[in-house]
Order: C-alpha cells, then structure tokens, then sequence
C-alpha cells in the first residue's frame, strides 16, 4: 500500500536518526522511520501560482495543495493529510469524482460551528462539515476532547468516532504554568498578555 502524504511545503524522506525527526509533520517521519511506503507531495510554487499564493497563502496554500494533489493520485493507494487545513474544495472533487482515492484525515478541527459568534463562519462551517463528513473517508481526530466536541456539534457518522491521540489536550494547558516564577515579574507578563 503506497501512501500520499499531502502539503502545502515540501518534505524530504528524512536521512537522520529516528529519534531527531520532527513532530510536527503528524505522522510523516514516523511512517518513514516503520518504513511505510509513504512520499510526500506539495504543489511548485513558480509563476502565477506563486504570485498568487503570496497575495493570501491561509486560503489559496490549501486549495492549491488539494487541487494538485489530483495529478498524483493514481500513484498512491490512499492520500493522507495530517495538519490543520480546510477539506471543502478536496471533499467536493470526491463528490464530483475527480479524486477517486480513499482519504484519511487526522483532524485537528472539530467541523463544530456553535464555537464562533460571526455570522458567515456558522454557515461556512455548516456547509463544510456536511460536506468533509460525507465525502472524506475517514477522520481522525487528534485528541478525545476534539471528538467530543466533534460529536456535540451535530451528527457524526460512526466511522469518523477515531482518535489518534496525538495533539495538545486541555490538561496539558491546566497545569498553572502561568504561576511560575517567570511569569510574576511584570516585564514577562506583559510580554506573555498576561495582566
């Protein structure tokens, strides 16, 4: 099984030792380091695409991402994306049929709208997450706090109830950091916002 791991920056099959591969990249070292045949795929930023992609990269990073990633799918059993990015434009093309490849997602949103009071981003939200629960194959969520929520901002179908259990948790952030020390002399907190 060959594996298309998807992102807007490019990633290189890593020539060091397992122990000082980066975490960020959810899940890309790792599969290489169990030697998953895994590549990585993100799209050239040249000419109009990249003037293009300067002007606003946070919407059109993803889109460009989700769109080039067509061209390589008949190289891959399964396409794989594992950081934070909005899959409305992947989820239409698998709707349409343009991408015929199972996806697996580990999410890091909950696809919940009722945590935003501006208008527009509720039914942005809505329509994103009928869409991504519908057409995505699989969701997995990084943590059991985003299932939750996941699960209380409307109907989730069964196949998406995974947790990776990879991610920051509320507990982490519970632990009273901002009572060190460091954190009471006023210079640090006024660097931190803290009052």
């Amino acid at each position: 099984m060959k594996i298309m791991y998807v992102c807007p920056w490019p990633l290189k099959k890593p020539t060091f030792e397992a122990k000082d591969y980066p975490k960020s990249e959810f899940g890309f070292y790792t599969m290489c380091r169990d030697g998953v045949d895994i590549f990585s795929y993100a799209p050239k930023r040249s000419g109009i695409v990249k003037t293009i992609w300067k002007m606003c990269p946070s919407v059109f990073a993803p889109l460009f991402t989700q769109i080039g990633c067509l061209k390589y799918q008949d190289k891959c059993d399964i396409i794989y994306i594992g950081f934070d990015m909005h899959l409305m434009p992947l989820a239409i093309m698998k709707m349409v049929g343009l991408c015929h490849k199972p996806v697996f997602v580990l999410s890091h949103f909950t696809y919940n709208y009722h945590y935003t009071k501006i208008w527009w981003k509720k039914i942005y939200k809505i329509i994103e997450r009928w869409f991504v629960t519908r057409y995505i194959d699989r969701l997995s969520f990084a943590n059991d706090v985003l299932l939750k929520v996941a699960v209380q901002g409307g109907a989730l179908n069964k196949k998406h109830w995974n947790v990776a259990n990879w991610g920051a948790v509320t507990e982490f952030y519970d632990r009273n950091i901002y009572k060190e020390k460091i954190f009471q002399e006023n210079k640090q907190r006024r660097r931190y916002g803290l009052k």
